[in-house]
């Protein structure tokens, strides 16, 4: 009985079969279903080849969140938890902004800003007024500069300063400057304006007409005759009004017959007191 063999190893016999060259037995494996992706996207677990999503998310992948961004509106996210306000919003329809000195997710930031700045509700940035800059709008506009964001130039003579927030170069010997901010310029400005002002007070006081000392002092005596003349006569009068309410009066009443007695005795004793007197 001829043979013949496959280049695939399997033997031919004489009754028409194909048979392999050596006993073959056949193993049967059996493997779990995998889900796509494995760990199904993060957001669900896989069970029998299929991603069980969690709460908030859908799709075959677990890889797309219930709410949609379209859906939840303007100043919303969307997140596993639903349609949430964004950073720096707040209210039941997300349409009001973080209340003044907070900002962020939720307005719980506090905002850290110095010399009246904002912050703005989302981001927390410092927004400066006129004559700050700074991360912190902490610093004052440098000499030279002023106004927002300190980008204008100040416009003063003698290289002086000006003021950071209006740019007025009057206010600089006004001392609105704040400490600090001086430079040797600053400092020459101020010395020459100082002394511009000095010179302007003693001109001014030159012009005055001067009285000489003796006039000086017959406006002395003057005024305090002035002063003395009303003093005396207040007193004066106080004098004569003391003199002329000094005696005090008694009612006369009806002498009695021992009263009259007496007071005929008493102006017999007054006439010879009297004629004695003349005589002497």
């Amino acid at each position: 009985m001829g043979l013949r063999q496959s280049a695939a190893g399997l033997v031919f016999k004489s009754d028409s079969r194909w048979r392999c060259a050596r006993p073959v037995s056949t193993i049967l494996c059996v493997h779990q279903r995998r889900c796509q992706p494995a760990n199904c996207s993060g957001h669900g677990d896989c069970v029998d080849g299929r991603c069980r999503c969690q709460d908030g998310w859908q799709g075959a992948a677990c890889d797309s969140l219930v709410c949609q961004p379209q859906t939840c509106g303007r100043h919303r996210v969307c997140t596993a938890d639903g349609c949430v306000c964004a950073a720096g919003w707040r209210g039941k329809h997300c349409r009001q902004e973080c209340p003044s000195g907070y900002y962020g997710d939720g307005c719980r930031h506090t905002c850290v800003c110095f010399n009246g700045a904002r912050c703005h509700h989302v981001s927390g940035r410092c927004t400066c007024p006129p004559g700050f800059h700074g991360n912190l709008c902490e610093q004052v506009c440098p000499p030279g500069l002023y106004g927002p964001y300190c980008a204008e130039r100040c416009q003063c003579g003698d290289q002086c300063p000006c003021d950071p927030l209006t740019g007025s170069c009057s206010s600089v010997s006004g001392g609105r400057l704040t400490k600090g901010v001086y430079s040797s310029a600053a400092g020459r400005c101020l010395a020459k304006q100082m002394f511009a002002l000095w010179r302007q007070q003693e001109e001014a006081y030159r012009d005055k007409p001067h009285l000489s000392e003796r006039a000086w002092i017959m406006i002395t005596i003057t005024l305090a005759s002035l002063l003395l003349i009303p003093l005396v006569v207040r007193l004066i009068g106080a004098s004569w009004r003391r003199l002329i309410f000094s005696y005090s009066y008694r009612k006369v009443q009806r002498a009695t017959s021992t009263e009259k007695h007496c007071l005929s005795e008493c102006l017999i004793f007054t006439d010879i007191t009297r004629g004695s007197e003349r005589q002497m």
